[in-house]
């Protein structure tokens, strides 16, 4: 019945967008990253994200264009505004930049599209540990460890780099992070947990292992420049709100 609503919503949100002067064409970048089953990489077969973006957008009168491209590039092509909106966790810089969903100056969780949780893997053979608010196991000299991220995730870089630590953020896909990480060029990896659950024949830990404790919890918005104009904060407020109404279905369609 939800579904059906956002289709019939469909045509008056386009004559509503088109009278706004705003597009009803809206290229959106989820990046290229594989997080099952928020985001498959995989247009013939997306993720629960995917498609909760393309519901909530058809509420909206638009028609949307996912892009799957490397996070850093998706964020060059937004700061450029050669596409309409992007994924983003609040970071101390994104928050600076983009418009985030937010309720008495605080940001609302409810009406973001998923929750990442942001671990660590290290060889199996390291003494590294992380107690949840330092690392440990340092050894003598407490020499600061190189930490391992996929170029262009501010998600995983940013809080790094507040703890500290040194960040290595050349690699361009989880294989290649992986294989820096056993060769030693790297002494930790940060990932999204979501990146395990890939196949293990595609992305296998053999030799490696997840610590205990993640680093962090991010929540994860649909988000546009802070300079994007009225017209369009207001739209996207609207995007928000059905984001929100979609979730909170879907989490009673699967409640036990």
């Amino acid at each position: 019945m939800l579904i059906l609503a956002l289709c019939a919503a469909g045509p008056a949100a386009v004559r509503a967008a088109e009278s706004a002067g705003l597009p009803t064409r809206w290229r959106v970048c989820v990046t290229d990253l594989q997080a099952p089953p928020f985001l498959n990489n995989q247009a013939e077969h997306p993720g629960t994200v995917e498609r909760m973006l393309q519901d909530s957008a058809r509420q909206q009168g638009l028609e949307l264009e996912l892009l799957r491209l490397p996070p850093r590039r998706c964020r060059l092509m937004l700061d450029q505004g050669q596409i309409e909106a992007a994924l983003a966790g609040p970071t101390p810089v994104n928050l600076q930049e983009l418009q985030f969903p937010l309720r008495a100056g605080q940001l609302d969780a409810s009406r973001s599209l998923m929750q990442l949780h942001l671990v660590w893997l290290k060889r199996e053979d390291s003494t590294l540990d992380w107690d949840g608010q330092a690392l440990r196991g340092l050894g003598a000299g407490g020499k600061v460890p190189v930490i391992g991220v996929r170029a262009g995730v501010r998600i995983t870089a940013e809080p790094l780099l507040g703890l500290g630590l040194r960040v290595e953020d050349s690699a361009h896909s989880m294989a290649q992070l992986l294989a820096k990480l056993r060769a030693g060029r790297v002494d930790l990896a940060v990932v999204a947990a979501p990146e395990l659950n890939l196949s293990p024949d595609a992305q296998s830990l053999h030799g490696l292992a997840v610590l205990s404790k993640p680093l962090l919890q991010m929540d994860i918005y649909l988000v546009q420049r802070k300079d994007a104009g009225a017209e369009r904060a207001a739209l996207m407020e609207r995007w928000w709100a059905a984001i929100a109404q979609l979730r909170e279905a879907e989490a009673h369609r699967t409640a036990p």
